[in-house]
């Protein structure tokens, strides 16, 4: 008997190679590398302008710590606090929000807000919980600037704010004198010095007549003590 015919079996494939994948325990730091320079980046590209403000004292300040406000909104934050070259006060770094770049000009100013007493008033005690920060009143000229010295004293009126500041300038009158007040001074010195003149010749005069007349009257007692004195002598016995 003929054997029946086999089925034909599928031909072997040879199955291709695995590619390695990835370990799971490298995805974690693949994620956090990741993660840190997106962090990086939008803090880099938040960050504002770097200014530097000179004060008399680093009473309040705190590196980390103290705010720049304008209006009661934070608008930057001091980073550093040194002493100056000279010694004569502090340097405060700041670094301020991005978007204020536009206001920070010569004539803007910064001053330390802490409680204070004057003729003005009491001010600053809302920052007797909160603690000192610096005030900013953004200035109006054109002319940009990232060093600025801060005030002593806050100012009394502020820009955008109803009042008015007036400027106080005194007159300097010049040293040197007209030709006609030259003139009066002149003859006024020349009548002192004539006058200082005869003063002193007239005192002159004067101590050599009081030496004259005292040599007479000593020279004329001496005349009368010797008269006394030959008048008194004994008469001789006759």
């Amino acid at each position: 008997m003929d054997e029946p015919p086999r089925p034909e079996l599928p031909q072997a494939l040879a199955a291709p190679k695995s590619r390695r994948a990835l370990p799971l325990v490298w995805l974690v730091p693949a994620v956090a590398i990741a993660v840190g320079t997106w962090l990086a980046l939008s803090d880099y590209l938040e960050r504002g302008t770097t200014v530097v403000i000179s004060f008399r004292t680093a009473e309040g300040l705190q590196a980390g710590k103290t705010k720049i406000k304008s209006k009661d909104i934070d608008v930057g934050s001091i980073t550093k606090i040194t002493l100056a070259p000279d010694l004569s006060g502090v340097i405060a770094t700041a670094e301020m929000v991005k978007g204020t770049e536009s206001r920070l000009v010569e004539d803007t100013r910064f001053w330390v807000v802490r409680p204070r007493i004057g003729t003005a008033g009491v001010s600053g005690l809302g920052t007797l919980l909160s603690g000192a920060y610096i005030g900013v009143d953004a200035g109006a000229s054109e002319q940009a600037r990232d060093h600025f010295v801060g005030l002593d004293q806050p100012p009394l009126v502020l820009r955008g704010e109803p009042g008015r500041s007036f400027v106080l300038q005194g007159i300097r009158r010049s040293r040197r004198p007209s030709r006609t007040g030259r003139s009066r001074c002149d003859r006024a010195r020349r009548c002192r010095l004539l006058r200082g003149r005869a003063g002193a010749h007239r005192g002159r005069r004067r101590s050599m007549h009081r030496a004259r007349g005292g040599d007479r009257r000593e020279h004329g007692g001496d005349r009368r003590r010797g008269g006394r004195e030959q008048g008194a002598a004994p008469l001789p016995l006759s």
